[in-house]
């Protein structure tokens, strides 16, 4: 993926912005486009079986609506567990009671990430330190202030 999504920058270099030397480099993709080439390719991502063929192994999709697919696509041999619901067996705890966010369409949504079950709001109060002054020498008093937040989790 990532070798994939390197592109090439160049820098020129000269008197007063003339370029009569150009440096040029493979630059890397930044962290979120190689993540969201992933993601789209664990979307749609090929199920694969092994077949014997002679002394090897071919790996041909499991379903018989994919005929084919490519080197640049992602395959995987088991189902990736349902992450809404909790099993124990393989470590996950679901989705319920997770805080989410309510205003992203993303993955971190509450939307996506409670898994259709809706979600519930609670107002929370927080306290901190506020309002600090340092003192001639050599100490700090502060308030302490409260904050209300608004926190969504999962049902």
């Amino acid at each position: 993926v990532v070798k994939a999504l390197l592109s090439t920058q160049c820098k020129c270099h000269g008197v007063s912005g003339s370029c009569s030397i150009k440096t040029c480099w493979r630059g890397l993709p930044t962290f979120t486009q190689a993540g969201d080439r992933l993601y789209r390719g664990y979307l749609s991502g090929v199920e694969v079986r092994a077949v014997a063929s002679g002394s090897r192994h071919r790996l041909l999709p499991a379903s018989p609506a994919v005929t084919r697919f490519s080197r640049d696509d992602l395959i995987y041999v088991t189902k990736s567990p349902d992450y809404c619901h909790p099993e124990p067996r393989l470590g996950s705890v679901g989705t319920a009671g997770r805080v989410c966010n309510a205003s992203s369409t993303g993955v971190d949504g509450c939307g996506v990430m409670c898994c259709g079950r809706g979600h519930t709001t609670h107002t929370r109060r927080t306290h901190h330190r506020c309002h600090c002054k340092y003192h001639w020498c050599c100490y700090v008093t502060c308030q302490t202030c409260a904050t209300w937040h608004q926190i969504h989790t999962c049902n």
